[in-house]
């Protein structure tokens, strides 16, 4: 969600719509998306609206509704949602700037990164 402030996080969305990572969402990360986006007014209605339909499209996109739940794999379990996509898809990472889940590092094999690590992961330097 902190790509819509720019920055390094914006970085790594402009990798997915280059086509140069694939994102992965489950029906539980998508709505927390748009509650997020509402809540904060970070964006208008109608890029409200052109996000979900990117997300919608299937271009760059691995999508499951309905992932086998994880209970307890991080210290905010609102964050396990994100582990539970990545281990249905078989995520090659995950990446996050939320503290709770970069203290696990990995889960189940599956590194978790910050943007900035990502983007030094695909051979992005980070612009500041």
């Amino acid at each position: 969600m902190s790509s819509v402030f720019g920055g390094v996080p914006r970085q790594v969305v402009e990798l997915w719509f280059d086509g140069r990572i694939t994102l992965c969402l489950s029906e539980p990360i998508v709505t927390e998306y748009q509650r997020v986006l509402r809540e904060i007014g970070a964006v208008s209605e109608s890029d409200e609206g052109v996000l979900i339909e990117a997300f919608a499209s299937g271009e760059g996109v691995l999508y499951t509704a309905d992932p086998p739940p994880i209970e307890g794999a991080s210290a905010d379990p609102d964050d396990d949602k994100f582990l539970e996509c990545a281990l249905e898809l078989e995520a090659e990472c995950v990446t996050s700037g939320d503290s709770d889940l970069l203290e696990l590092k990995s889960y189940m094999g599956t590194p978790i990164l910050t943007p900035r690590e990502l983007l030094k992961q695909v051979g992005e330097a980070p612009g500041e």
